[in-house]
């Protein structure tokens, strides 16, 4: 499967492992009846009357924040066996304009008071969690799982257990105040005394829809739902499913996925199929795809422009055959396609770089012809000059403009040969460094 980087960026994002404690506020319980109110558990778990030296009930509306209403109240044994259950409580604020941002919070009974043990609205999410959606980079401040300064609905939660010694809880919201609305998952456990959450797995995209609990016992994962455009013209979108469950290495993360993945960065393109611009370590391209390759058909199916829905019509696992143009031979390479969730995340993609030319389409002779050189440019240091046709850069032959960013992107920094036809006819050979081209340079190269 193939995901675009340019243009869009509400693609697959970046999903991490990490463990980030959480310092619980202590909030003394408070008396009163309500509709909310309901018994202190006991030690071993169960609802039972509170002493008379306690404050009370539990109760929600005197504990959410001032402004808010209670939607809902839930019971879940959240903590290791024996302890106490928690109560979480979702609540949404009073604009009446859009219906109410909504909030959750957990509260855990701990030494004769209800003490929040997590609030969704704290600034609790890590830089390196946001993905695609978080701070800008001059900002690497935590972000809230929800935001309360954006219109956050259909707020669920439900208990799943990934064979810890609790079960962990699933948050899952939906935030409109995007130009597209996005699915907001997150999930927390709250093995670790006393009174800390941890923040195991956040993702934030616009196609993802609300998780489902899958399996029994303590061998429970989470199914969820998402919605995938093709890359690169690709036709309709197409469902798709995740499984989030608990690694090894990487704790609670994506662990499985139902698209298919080549294993390769490659290039936009204006004809049939795709460049190769490089091939990712230990994927299941790896040494069987090359720099320079295009990809013109899978399984005998020529694309008219991109592979996505090709790649479609093929499951992880599968040994499928691709046909590739190598140095102008076809050759057929077949590949046990992997699943996305063995692909590098969003911060991984390989970063645009320049020399410093325009070119467009060639015809007649071999290569892309360059139009302009911008002064002081690498292009400009190396020689190359206004009626150049590029021929080749590094180890990619340029039939198209797209070809140019497949040999470039990434490579900033790295000398490359680059072969030209000059206007006179003569052929010669010049090495070219390229730059950066800058935080706001266009992505061309998506994920295969």
């Amino acid at each position: 499967m193939t995901r675009f980087e340019r243009g869009s960026r509400y693609g697959r994002v970046a999903t991490f492992a990490l463990l980030t404690g959480l310092t619980a506020t202590v909030l003394t319980g408070c008396g009163g009846d309500d509709d909310e109110a309901v018994a202190a558990p006991s030690a071993e778990g169960t609802p039972s009357a509170r002493p008379a030296a306690t404050a009370g009930p539990f109760n929600a509306k005197a504990l959410i924040p001032a402004g808010y209403t209670v939607k809902s109240v839930t019971t879940m044994p959240l903590g290791p066996a024996g302890e106490p259950e928690y109560q979480v409580v979702v609540s949404a604020n009073a604009d009446a304009v859009k219906g109410g941002t909504q909030n959750v919070q957990v509260f855990a009974y701990r030494d004769a008071a209800w003490t929040e043990v997590f609030d969704a609205a704290d600034k609790i999410v890590p830089f390196e969690m946001q993905g695609d959606f978080g701070a800008p980079e001059s900002d690497k401040t935590p972000d809230p799982v929800l935001n309360q300064k954006h219109w956050v609905e259909k707020v669920a939660v439900q208990p799943v257990r990934f064979g810890l010694d609790s079960p962990s809880l699933v948050i899952y919201g939906e935030d409109k105040d995007n130009p597209h609305v996005l699915g907001v998952l997150a999930v927390v456990d709250f093995v670790t005394k006393p009174g800390r959450a941890n923040l195991d797995h956040f993702e934030m995209a616009q196609d993802l829809g609300a998780p489902k609990v899958t399996g029994s016992g303590n061998a429970q994962q989470l199914a969820v739902p998402n919605w995938w455009y093709p890359w690169v013209n690709g036709g309709d979108p197409a469902e798709y499913t995740q499984t989030v469950g608990l690694t090894e290495d990487r704790g609670v993360a994506v662990i499985a996925d139902s698209r298919p993945w080549v294993g390769a960065w490659v290039s936009s393109s204006q004809n049939p199929g795709v460049m190769v611009s490089e091939v990712i370590a230990g994927g299941p391209a790896d040494g069987k795809l090359q720099v320079g390759d295009r990809i013109v058909s899978v399984a005998g199916n020529s694309p008219k422009q991109g592979l996505g829905p090709e790649l479609l019509q093929h499951e992880p696992g599968e040994d499928v055959t691709f046909s590739v143009d190598r140095g102008g031979q076809i050759t057929e390479v077949v590949l046990t396609l992997g699943d996305m969730s063995k692909a590098p995340n969003y911060w991984a993609t390989p970063k645009p770089a320049t020399i410093g030319v325009e070119v467009a389409p060639l015809s007649g002779r071999p290569g892309i012809a360059v139009t302009s050189v911008a002064a002081n440019s690498p292009a400009a240091s190396a020689g190359l000059k206004k009626g150049d046709a590029i021929q080749r850069v590094g180890d990619v032959r340029t039939g198209e403009p797209s070809d140019l960013d497949a040999a470039l992107s990434g490579r900033a920094g790295q000398e490359l040969e680059v072969e030209v036809q000059r206007a006179s006819g003569q052929t010669e050979t010049v090495t070219v460094t390229p730059k950066s081209a800058g935080p706001d340079g266009d992505v061309q190269v998506g994920l295969l």
